[in-house]
């Protein structure tokens, strides 16, 4: 299904052009680097508002293109705008860290190329992470079917037949869901993993007991090597494995924090 752009989008020149009169901006070129450095000073420390970009796509499959609008629009709150996503009446908005001028990036995407069906991602900055909004357009509506945090990696949800697969940022590890489409297109249906594999290390921060332990090694000292290797969903706790050849099982609760059980675990992602 061919995809085609309305309007020119955003250019760096529509973007100095509009900013605040109120604003200082310096634009300074480094020969060397062939790198242009624009530094702005801005009262309200925000992107300036206003459309960004326009695009004509069938996204329900009756065969008429939608056109599509993103813009975005000042908060109260310094250093945050709103971006709004809208098709005809039909509208969806949410509010982004834009203290860095950073601005939301829609694409196009098909969650099952079997379907004439396509659907919108919408990606919002926020200081450390990405905030993708999945969005499905069925009935005139616009229909949010997926919001989630995918941590410093930034990473975009995956698709393959149908099925969505979202990597979301635990603190010291990317859990993977997946999800599937359903048949009228308007929710993602969550596929029940219990279980999740993963791979950290760290060391005791003291001593503590491992839980339900399957190893003759059940008590764990201070300062000990230990790595984190499996995830209870239903249980909400980690399986704990030593370096002495003990394993077994600590609550979330006692791990999921900087000053947990487990130290030096990998927070920065």
């Amino acid at each position: 299904m061919e995809e085609t752009r309305q309007a020119p989008g955003f250019f760096m020149g529509d973007w100095l052009k509009s900013l605040p009169q109120k604003s200082e901006c310096k634009v300074e070129m480094h020969i060397r680097t062939a790198i242009i450095a624009i530094i702005c000073l801005f009262a309200a420390g925000s992107v300036p508002a206003g459309e960004l970009s326009s695009l004509r796509v069938d996204l329900d499959g009756d065969g008429k293109a939608e056109i599509i609008k993103v813009s975005t629009f000042p908060t109260p709150e310094a250093g945050r705008s709103r971006a709004a996503v809208t098709i005809g009446t039909a509208k969806y908005s949410a509010e982004f860290f834009s203290a860095e001028l950073d601005v939301p990036e829609l694409r196009v995407v098909a969650l099952d190329r079997e379907r004439r069906q396509r659907q919108l991602l919408l990606t919002t900055q926020e200081p450390a992470w990405c905030i993708h909004h999945l969005l499905s357009y069925v009935g005139h509506k616009l229909i949010p079917l997926l919001k989630f945090n995918s941590g410093p990696t930034c990473q975009a949800p995956l698709t393959s037949g149908g099925e969505v697969r979202v990597t979301t940022w635990q603190g010291f590890w990317d859990k993977e869901d997946r999800y599937f489409l359903n048949l009228e297109g308007t929710a993602l249906v969550a596929v029940k993993d219990n279980k999740f594999s993963l791979s950290a290390s760290g060391a005791a921060a003291k001593t503590f007991q491992l839980q339900g332990a399957e190893c003759p090694a059940k008590s764990v000292l201070p300062n000990a090597y230990v790595r984190v290797t499996l995830y209870d969903a239903e249980s909400r706790s980690y399986r704990v494995e030593t370096s002495d050849g003990g394993c077994g099982w600590l609550p979330a609760v006692d791990v999921d924090t900087s000053d947990g059980l487990i130290k030096e675990l990998p927070w920065a992602g």
